[in-house]
């Protein structure tokens, strides 16, 4: 019998960072678009996203980071904020293809049969690869495969939106709600549409008519389905290997960085996780019992030993201060004996 599934993603962050190119978008068609957009490229891009990352910097971000989503709905809105957070985890995903606007070369011409969002969307199949051949191409010739300053704009806008409409449905406060959510009728059917500063977020949702729905209830379902669309067609079924400690499980498998984020966010809704701010770093985590100790205020060993050493300077100081071991023990939280050491330790 195949037990429940287990969410499996790794990624790769680029081998020398990031740089924000202005560029035209390339279409379905590999016709060049006359806007101009700022992208997020990788640096030195040759000819594809299985060239410039290392093998051995593959990571799996939602085992390193399992607030993530609040991470990227936190970042401002700008470009050298958005680059930080690409700089730890990497590109939202494997790029659009874009053409410098600086760049006066001839591109090749693909045959018409071949269309350039098969690559993004089915890289494995047939047409995908041919896609990515002619990519491969474009590249050799200086075109950039990247996310663009909008699409990262718009993940983080619908993520502080929706994070903000899920906050007030957990503390079921009606005027937050309300600012998200816009509870109307049509017809005699009530209906509920998510709303941000910018406007719609999403198409109005329609239900039967029913004195017994509540805006909480309604809310509560337009969010799930909102996020629900995000990942519909993002994410993959696979299996475990044979010696995997999930074998004979199922492996959910995001297709990007962007695509995991937005699963993550939709676990943590359906499974009601509750998260914390780290003390040291300020990252959030999960404190659901079943991940952590719901008392727990450190996100990472790293941080722990971080806030230990903190700890012992302030005791340091505090002794040279002229106060008692057990009154910096009280002061910086930590046992008697702990801080005795410490200035033992000091002395010797």
């Amino acid at each position: 019998m195949i037990t429940p599934a287990v969410v499996y993603f790794t990624w790769l962050p680029p081998a020398n960072g990031f740089e924000w190119v202005a560029a035209h978008p390339v279409a379905n068609d590999w016709s060049i678009e006359n806007r101009k957009t700022l992208v997020l490229a990788p640096k030195g891009f040759p000819m594809g996203w299985e060239h410039y990352g290392r093998e051995e910097g593959a990571y799996e971000p939602l085992a390193v980071a399992s607030g993530l989503f609040r991470e990227l709905a936190a970042v401002a809105s700008e470009p050298d904020a958005v680059m930080a957070f690409a700089d730890q985890y990497g590109p939202l995903t494997r790029g659009q293809l874009f053409v410098p606007v600086d760049s006066k070369q001839k591109w090749p011409k693909p045959p018409a049969t071949c269309k350039l969002a098969y690559g993004y969307l089915r890289p494995e199949s047939e047409e995908g690869q041919e896609a990515n051949l002619w990519a491969a191409q474009w590249h050799a010739k200086g075109a950039v495969s990247g996310d663009s300053f909008s699409h990262w704009q718009e993940n983080i806008r619908a993520l502080k939106t929706l994070m903000a409409l899920w906050d007030a449905i957990g503390l079921r406060k009606s005027s937050a709600i309300e600012k998200h959510a816009q509870f109307t009728k049509r017809g005699n059917r009530p209906s509920i549409s998510l709303v941000d500063e910018e406007g719609q977020l999403t198409e109005p949702i329609t239900f039967e008519s029913s004195s017994k729905l509540t805006l909480q209830a309604a809310a509560e379902y337009a969010l799930v389905k909102a996020i629900a669309g995000r990942i519909h067609y993002s994410t993959s079924i696979d299996l475990f290997p044979p010696g995997s400690p999930h074998s004979r499980k199922l492996a959910v498998v995001p297709q990007s960085l962007r695509d995991a984020i937005w699963l993550q966010f939709g676990l943590a809704v359906l499974e009601q996780k509750k998260f914390r701010s780290c003390e040291v770093c300020g990252r959030p985590f999960e404190v659901s019992p079943q991940v952590a100790r719901t008392n727990r205020t450190l996100c990472s060993p790293a941080c722990k030993a971080k806030a230990h050493r903190q700890r012992r300077d302030q005791a340091l100081k505090l002794a040279d201060k002229g106060l008692t071991p057990k009154q910096i023990a009280k002061r910086v939280g930590s046992q008697l004996s702990t801080v005795e050491k410490w200035l033992k330790a000091k002395k010797g």
